[in-house]
């Protein structure tokens, strides 16, 4: 009877071993996650370090010349006007003739899709990120939506800046950490879309703003070629001219 005792007691005493084992080791695997979560906030020396790899490669195997049939833009009808007048910088009738184009198919996500582009360069920014968000639901998962995303949170959080009254070592590290989130949103943009030149110019001038500049500049330097029918050509030529 003593020694069944004894084999029991020691069974316990193996279970409760075990389980603190269990519990230690669970502890310190959650510890590492939590540990490796806060490493990769956008301004973190590892979540540099993959920016970085990425924009590398992402300026390797940007396309050395424009495909003449090539639109980052899904085609619509009026989609020609469209960038006609942005071409031009006259994104007020851009807006008007993607209304009308609304106008005529408005369950279209292409349509909203553009849309919300012109209502971005006309510096209404709720207003193009409710399109966004329309043309979302409507079924659009392309590159330009996710491109225009990074494009409008950015542009939104800089207007937030320009009007805060915090101090400006905060606005600047606010600023900084949304340019990190907006880069990677635009180098998800050129990984699947390599022939993006808007996409890839922002996420190069993004990188030279967070301080990744030999990696922003190469970039930037590779894209030529994507912005020779742009409507951000002006501000690509002048952003290279100041580095220049």
């Amino acid at each position: 009877m003593d020694y069944v005792v004894i084999y029991i007691l020691l069974a316990l005493a193996l279970a409760a071993f075990v389980l603190a084992l269990g519990l230690w080791w669970r502890g310190r695997r959650i510890h590492r996650n939590e540990a490796a979560a806060a490493d990769l906030t956008p301004l973190s020396a590892e979540n540099l370090r993959q920016l970085r790899s990425r924009l590398r490669t992402v300026a390797n195997h940007l396309p050395r010349q424009r495909a003449l049939t090539y639109c980052d833009f899904p085609a619509i009808d009026a989609a020609a006007t469209i960038e006609a007048w942005l071409l031009q910088q006259r994104p007020e009738n851009a807006r008007a003739a993607a209304t009308i184009a609304l106008r005529s198919d408005p369950r279209n996500w292409r349509v909203r899709l553009h849309l919300a582009r012109t209502l971005f360069y006309c510096e209404e920014m709720e207003a193009a990120a409710r399109e966004l968000v329309r043309a979302r639901l409507l079924g659009d998962n392309s590159p330009a939506q996710d491109y225009l995303e990074a494009r409008i949170r950015l542009a939104a959080t800089e207007i937030a800046c320009s009007r805060d009254q915090t101090a400006a070592d905060d606005l600047a590290f606010r600023l900084r950490n949304e340019s990190a989130e907006a880069l990677e949103m635009l180098l998800d943009v050129v990984e699947r879309d390599p022939a993006f030149g808007d996409a890839a110019y922002h996420a190069g001038r993004l990188a030279i703003r967070i301080g990744l500049e030999q990696e922003g500049r190469e970039i930037l330097y590779h894209v030529a070629p994507l912005m020779e029918a742009s409507p951000e050509r002006a501000d690509y030529l002048h952003e290279v001219s100041r580095l220049n």
